[in-house]
Order: structure tokens, then sequence, then C-alpha cells
């Protein structure tokens, strides 16, 4: 049976819900002026969000979301990644990361994924089948669903 989350902004969070705290650390990090103390916030977030993720056994692990924005690695090895708007992505979480999407884009909390297929945000039947990391941000991020293996 499959459990889907879905953001939801102004209510109050699920203390034991990852992805709810995810977007709690989010809004911490959001609320600061300086880029240092983001930095420290976001740092203190990954941390604490790591030790949530290991707890998860591996089907919980197991997920398929939709997003607005997501960063594919490069397919041909260099250190900068590819952008994806409006995708959905199926694969294995792996990682919590602070990520700096650039000077004009603020600090992000993401969703490290090992993906094995990738589809358009409207067409979750058009797949494309790829092995390749993605990170995406929390809070562009439309629904989560887990999947038992």
């Amino acid at each position: 049976m499959s459990e889907l989350w879905l953001p939801q902004s102004g209510n109050t969070p699920d203390v034991t819900n990852l992805y709810d705290m995810m977007l709690v650390f989010q809004e911490e990090v959001d609320s600061k002026e300086k880029r240092e103390d983001k930095i420290v916030t976001a740092s203190f977030a990954v941390r604490t969000l790591a030790k949530s993720l290991k707890e998860l056994d591996e089907d919980q692990k197991q997920i398929s979301l939709t997003t607005e924005f997501a960063i594919l690695d490069s397919t041909e090895g260099k250190r900068s990644g590819i952008i994806a708007r409006r995708v959905g992505m199926r694969g294995m979480l792996d990682d919590i990361h602070g990520v700096s999407l650039g000077k004009t884009l603020p600090l992000a909390l993401t969703l490290g994924i090992d993906v094995v297929s990738i589809f358009p945000i409207n067409e979750p039947d058009d797949v494309d089948y790829v092995m390749t990391n993605a990170k995406a941000p929390i809070n562009k991020v439309h629904y989560i669903e887990t999947h038992a293996a």
C-alpha cells in the first residue's frame, strides 16, 4: 500500500514526518537575513534530518514525487547538473542536502534521490528510464508517494 504526502503549509506539522520537518526547517532557513545564518541553520537541519532518514526502512525510501524544480546530475560526468522543471521522478531517497542554487536563488533543503525513472509532471504514465541522481528542493515538491517493494 502506498502512502501519499502532500505539503500543507500553515497546518501543524507532523514532527514524526521527515518531509514535514524539512518544510519547517526550510521556513527557518528562509527567515534568516544573513547568508551565514542561513548556512548555519541549513547545516543543523541537514544533520538532524539525516538522522531521521537513517531510521526509515528501505520500503519507505522507495519514492515517487513530482516537483516544479530539480537538478539532475549531468550524464556527461561534469560537475554541473541539468535543471529540470515540472518533472516527476521515481527512485530511492538517498540523502538530505542543503544546496545553494546560485546567487539569485535561495539556499534550499533538498531530497537527494537515486532516480530510476522520470516522467512529465502531468503524464505519470509517460515514463523514461534513467540512472541518475537528483536533488529536489522540498519547497518545490507537489507530492511524495512511498511504495512498498
